[in-house]
């Protein structure tokens, strides 16, 4: 076995309490899916982006190259929109104003979105959703001071980002998107990939932690995480866990394996950590469970 296998790293830039953010979210629906908006509003049509299809020779080459490595489910497509250069605007009666784009990646399994620009005012609300799921709203409250911020895995194809401001923070608000994950794996080349795509592919030797065999554990599990790596050539999985130091203050470490990330190029600040990803009883879940998220 190579010696990066036996290499640990603490991912110290990730967990420091004056950098954390949950991936909170209000909840509600996007002003668009409103019942009275359609009937108003019908003349809004939101710039729809087609992004270029994937390059699969090329793809396929890298993920051969790789094949030693901790596989990616994912690949980026490199984009360039923001609040003053795409999507489209509409003012509201009230003089508040709607911001929309939507997008296609034709075969995505999922897509996933990272700002390298993101600072909404107060009252300021953003949505990204389909067909399939509703994602937001995203508010104030998720805030940093790097301005980054990520969504990942919104399952399909396609999606509308939707950003609402307020009359009184107009022009304040910041929001660029620089990179889109178009999910391949499931698609590409089966079963290696597949069993790397989140929830219910879990190998045999991966026990539930909350029957018998993890009944020493309670603790224990407390501290685990699954994280969702976003790197420059794409998305991969790993998991880590909470370490405490040789001060004993808790000062919040989270201890991984050097290979999930070798031979890639972290983007630590769009990194996810899902703790409680765990299901209730000792009883396989047939839907994901809820968790509480921690990005960047």
């Amino acid at each position: 076995m190579q010696r990066r296998h036996f290499l640990i790293f603490l991912l110290l830039v990730c967990l420091v309490p004056k950098n954390i953010f949950a991936q909170h979210s209000e909840g509600g629906q996007p002003c668009s899916k409103s019942n009275f908006f359609p009937k108003k509003y019908a003349e809004l049509k939101a710039t729809f982006a087609e992004l270029p299809p994937l390059e699969w020779q090329k793809i396929r080459a890298e993920d051969a190259q790789r094949s030693q490595l901790s596989p990616r489910v994912a690949a980026p497509i490199e984009v360039d929109w923001g609040l003053g250069n795409g999507g489209t605007w509409l003012e509201l009666p009230n003089g508040d104003r709607l911001w929309q784009l939507k997008i296609r990646s034709a075969g995505a399994q999922s897509l996933s979105f990272l700002f390298d620009q993101f600072s909404l005012p107060v009252g300021a609300k953003l949505f990204i959703f389909n067909e399939n799921e509703t994602r937001g709203a995203f508010t104030s409250f998720n805030n940093n001071p790097k301005e980054k911020f990520a969504t990942m895995m919104l399952q399909g194809d396609e999606a509308t980002i939707e950003y609402l401001e307020p009359q009184n923070a107009e022009g304040r608000g910041k929001l660029h998107l620089f990179k889109i994950y178009h999910t391949y794996a499931a698609a590409l080349t089966g079963q290696r990939e597949m069993q790397m795509t989140g929830f219910g592919s879990a190998s045999n030797c991966h026990k539930n932690v909350n029957c018998s065999t993890g009944s020493a554990w309670k603790k224990e599990k407390k501290g685990v995480a699954r994280i969702t790596m976003a790197l420059a050539e794409g998305i991969g999985y790993c998991s880590g866990t909470l370490l405490n130091n040789t001060k004993n203050d808790g000062k919040p470490y989270l201890l991984s394996s050097f290979h999930c990330q070798d031979g890639y190029t972290p983007l630590y600040d769009f990194w996810t950590f899902d703790f409680n990803y765990e299901a209730p009883t000792c009883n396989n879940p047939t839907t994901e469970p809820s968790y509480s998220q921690i990005l960047g």
